[in-house]
């Protein structure tokens, strides 16, 4: 258990790797570093579980975890009459780094259980990481503020004056310092302590500077969904003062202003999100019950010529539409976005019966920053995103609902 242990924690400080730990095989296939790793745990955890402990205990939503997964897997099996075996084979890879990911989630929760002061470490390990992730974004805009020569060469956006850290794009980074800082605030919170209130409120103030700094406006709104939440449970401070922090950010930042007057105007990014809704609704209207397939969402676009010719494959951001449940609906169908929807909503009911827990409340914010985010970017399966969010639903659930002391 041990290794498993000290595995999970490589992949915690993988995180700040980003794009750099891209591997990328053609025809849209990308593996990181951190997939390698998440396989081998699981192997281990696997065989642990069965051959050594001889018990493999599942926590509470692995039936509906189950049941998405299936219908991804048919919902694929049905696509793939209008697909080539290598697309299909390319596209059950998305599946496959799903259900990987939340297997981080039960061997988290499994791990929290069995081995003392996980909950502590793991939590602690992830703040670090996170900061070196908002560390190295004040490193890259101060050496390199603009990306566009690196962008040609990578099929990136050009963006200019804007923190991307080592994720290459600001609204993947800005969603995930909105977890980082929704975790953070929890913490800083419910503690006591005097040395760690004032590392948690330094590393929240880094975070939220990092955050600022994106100028990504979905993960603006994250953070004042965020900030509500805080507010509707926990504490309407924390609210007031994002509040101020964002008007002073308005009034002295420039870049900020501008970032959210071209809201109103409708920027060339803010159509280009409206284009990608409508193409994914397109695609809905006609794969309702099963979608295309999860998810061979690339190659849907691809026959119904929604790629221009400069980008014949999409770019990086091909296999998925600018809002992750419209990506649901269009490559699972109204059965997986139920199913899917149901899945998130039974995690937020667990969160909720912890909620005088600073993981269950961390955990709440969390869901409803991220489902907002989600509205405008495909942030529920960005890798780095769905290893933070399955790691704190695993050291959620570990906690009795009544457990109050989130280092016990």
């Amino acid at each position: 258990m041990k290794v498993v242990f000290f595995l999970i924690l490589l992949l915690i400080f993988l995180l700040p790797i980003g794009q750099l730990g891209r591997l990328e095989f053609g025809q849209g296939v990308v593996l990181f570093y951190n997939d390698f790793v998440i396989t081998l745990t699981i192997v281990l955890w696997i065989i642990n579980s069965l051959a050594i402990r001889k018990s493999l205990k599942l926590p509470p939503v692995s039936l509906l975890v189950l049941l998405f997964t299936t219908v991804s897997l048919l919902s694929l099996l049905n696509g793939a009459r209008n697909l080539s075996v290598s697309e299909t084979l390319v596209s059950s890879l998305y599946l496959l780094r799903w259900v990987e990911y939340v297997f981080l989630f039960i061997i988290v929760w499994d791990l929290s259980k069995k081995l003392k002061n996980t909950r502590k470490t793991l939590i602690y390990c992830l703040i670090a990481s996170s900061l070196i992730v908002a560390i190295l974004g004040f490193f890259q805009l101060r050496l390199i503020p603009d990306f566009s020569e690196i962008a040609s060469l990578g099929g990136w956006d050009p963006h200019q004056g804007r923190i991307l850290s080592t994720f290459f794009d600001p609204n993947f980074v800005g969603g995930f310092f909105v977890l980082s800082l929704s975790l953070t605030t929890s913490l800083f919170l419910f503690s006591n302590r005097g040395n760690e209130k004032l590392f948690l409120g330094a590393s929240g103030l880094i975070l939220l500077l990092a955050l600022i700094l994106t100028l990504s406006r979905s993960s603006y709104l994250a953070l004042a969904v965020a900030a509500l939440t805080f507010a509707f449970f926990k504490s309407r401070k924390i609210f007031i003062a994002f509040l101020i922090i964002g008007v002073l950010a308005i009034t002295f930042l420039p870049n900020v202003k501008t970032r959210l007057e071209d809201l109103v105007t409708l920027d060339k990014s803010a159509l280009a999100r409206v284009e990608s809704w409508q193409k994914a609704f397109s695609i809905s209207r006609e794969n309702l019950l099963l979608g295309v397939g999860f998810n061979s969402y690339r190659f849907a676009q691809d026959r119904y010529g929604f790629f221009s010719f400069n980008e014949p494959t999409g770019g990086h951001s091909g296999s998925g539409a600018d809002s992750s449940l419209l990506l649901v609906l269009a490559t699972t169908g109204i059965l997986g976005l139920g199913l899917y929807f149901s899945l998130h909503l039974k995690i937020f009911l667990e969160g909720l019966k912890r909620r005088k827990n600073p993981l269950g409340l961390a955990l709440i914010v969390s869901l409803f920053a991220l489902f907002s985010h989600s509205l405008f970017v495909n942030s529920l399966f960005y890798p780095a995103i769905m290893e933070w969010l399955w790691i704190l639903t695993g050291l959620t659930f570990s906690v009795s609902r009544g457990e109050i002391n989130e280092f016990s």
